[in-house]
């Protein structure tokens, strides 16, 4: 196996193109955090929601690298402030965005996105690929990249008609949509966007 082959990597499936700039997503950071190897990411609830503070959420997240270094952040959540079909959930989307922001920051994720080969070096692996689901090398550079995020609708919302088949389909086969689209992406199924509900519908006829 290649040096370049044991580098990290970012899933395509996993990056959105939001005003210009490419944006990971949750669990994309996580995958990305576990390949180098991550001490401890731990959440504790700073405020919790009442009438008094707006009924706003924040969650303090503290991440432990395996080299010792120690990160930590905030996130808030309210549940006006949350995507749609996730006001009932916006506790756990405190915890999320809290998350997240250690990750960014412990990581460096932003500069691995944007391929700034000297910010991305740990334990000897100085930059950083990006790589498609099935964690396959992409050839042809960042043309083939920009289809793979295009596939299914891109970064737009998940169609009703994407939406009912990943139903239909996860119930052929007992499974829980919400769950899947948890596990896959770290949202709910209506927050999916349209990329993001493709891959879940190749996933689930595949397993099928």
């Amino acid at each position: 196996m290649s040096d370049d082959k044991r580098l990290p990597k970012i899933k395509t499936s996993g990056i959105a193109n939001v005003k210009g700039k490419d944006v990971a997503s949750y669990g994309a950071k996580l995958d990305y955090a576990h390949q180098f190897g991550i001490k401890s990411l731990e959440v504790k609830l700073l405020q919790m929601p009442n009438e008094e503070n707006g009924n706003t959420c924040i969650a303090l997240a503290r991440l432990e690298k395996i080299d010792g270094s120690i990160f930590e952040d905030v996130g808030d959540a309210t549940p006006e402030n949350v995507p749609r079909g996730c006001s009932s959930n916006y506790i756990r989307m405190a915890s999320t965005r809290a998350k997240s922001r250690v990750l960014s920051d412990g990581y460096n994720i932003g500069a691995a996105l944007q391929g700034d080969d000297d910010h991305n070096s740990e334990n000897d692996m100085s930059r950083v690929q990006i790589m498609d689901a099935e964690f396959t090398d992409i050839t042809g550079g960042k043309t083939q990249y920009i289809q793979v995020k295009n596939d299914g609708g891109g970064t737009k919302p998940a169609t009703e008609r994407q939406l009912n088949l990943i139903k239909s389909l996860a119930s052929q086969q007992s499974l829980s949509p919400s769950d899947l689209a948890d596990g896959m992406f770290h949202k709910s199924i209506e927050e999916l966007q349209g990329g993001e509900a493709s891959q879940m519908i190749k996933r689930l006829k595949k397993e099928g």
